[in-house]
């Protein structure tokens, strides 16, 4: 998202919506790390955040690139 973000040509609107993807994203991340024992009282519920996580991650990384090709 860093080129993305420098490009004064790309598309603010995909951008945002990257931004937030990445935030929610983060958000499940911190909350299974700051649970402090990392899924052990429920592993299933813990990977399920984390494969959201992960999701979320993607989707950001696509909507940057998605902001990116606008440009070209």
């Amino acid at each position: 998202m860093c080129n993305a973000t420098n490009d004064p040509k790309a598309d603010q609107k995909l951008l945002e919506e990257a931004r937030q993807l990445h935030r929610d994203a983060n958000y499940r991340w911190d909350f299974v790390a700051s649970e402090n024992s990392t899924g052990f009282h429920n592993p299933t519920e813990a990977l399920r955040v984390l494969g959201e996580a992960i999701d979320l991650g993607h989707q950001a990384q696509q909507k940057a690139t998605q902001a990116m090709n606008a440009v070209q």
